[in-house]
């Protein structure tokens, strides 16, 4: 008897594909996934739009990532977007948890700018009526640095804010990919924020882990051709941030 793939939701960005047996891609002349064939299914294919039937919930299908295995059989995850690094070293600016803000369930992205307007910090949320969310956004509207709201399309909802100015000098940092230079009080806030410890991905990077340097020096490095070549030892651990992917494209998160 063949086992039905099993389609699930992990979060407010990402449709995940399991129990995926005869499941044939279809890859660019870039290596990445563009078509996902799984039987008794429509293909699922980039710029395809995705019903969640049982919930109603749309998903912009804009990345498919093949993850590891589970019991021996690849499983796939089907992205409207990554998370922002704003949304993991921004969003602490605002007072609470995650869960206040509804961070895996309904927040989108967090952003450092929208169409014709930089240096802000902008949160996307698919919509809800649930009272707690109509809580969230009132809450929203009451802080002495927010902007403005808008409505992209019928699934979305943006909220704008000037950055708190408290938090400026972390701003710029950050959009300089200084990660380890925020204030100490700072990097305690977003330890705190996402309930984490210095030893998990997002402190090594704000604590500038030896471990984690040496790990991205073994994955960047050529041994063969630059073996004496190594980081500076006052080198961050993480990326500089991305003004494109950072800034909020309205074409990408339409659902």
């Amino acid at each position: 008897m063949q086992r039905e793939a099993i389609i699930s939701i992990k979060d407010s960005l990402t449709v995940r594909i399991t129990n995926t047996f005869d499941v044939s891609c279809v890859t660019g002349e870039d290596g990445d996934i563009e078509q996902l064939i799984v039987p008794n299914f429509p293909p699922f294919e980039i710029g395809r739009k995705l019903v969640i039937s049982s919930r109603k919930v749309p998903y912009a299908i804009n990345k498919i990532v093949e993850q590891k295995t589970v019991h021996g059989l690849p499983e796939y995850e089907l992205k409207v977007a990554n998370r922002t690094k704003a949304s993991l070293f921004i969003l602490p600016m605002f007072k609470g948890s995650k869960s206040k803000y509804f961070y895996n369930e309904l927040l989108l992205n967090c952003f450092l700018g929208i169409p014709g307007k930089e240096r802000v910090i902008a949160l996307l949320y698919r919509f809800s009526g649930q009272r707690s969310f109509m809580e969230l956004e009132k809450s929203f509207k009451a802080m002495p640095n927010f902007i403005d709201t808008h409505d992209p399309d019928g699934f979305t909802v943006l909220y704008v804010f000037d950055v708190p100015e408290k938090h400026m000098r972390n701003y710029e940092l950050f959009l300089k990919g200084k990660y380890s230079q925020m204030s100490t009080a700072y990097k305690h806030r977003i330890l705190q924020f996402h309930a984490v410890t210095k030893s998990s991905s997002i402190g090594q990077i704000l604590y500038r882990s030896k471990a984690r340097k040496l790990e991205l020096e073994e994955r960047i490095v050529d041994p063969a051709k630059y073996a004496k070549e190594r980081f500076p030892d006052d080198a961050e651990v993480y990326s500089i941030p991305n003004l494109k992917t950072e800034t909020y494209d309205p074409e990408v998160y339409k659902l």
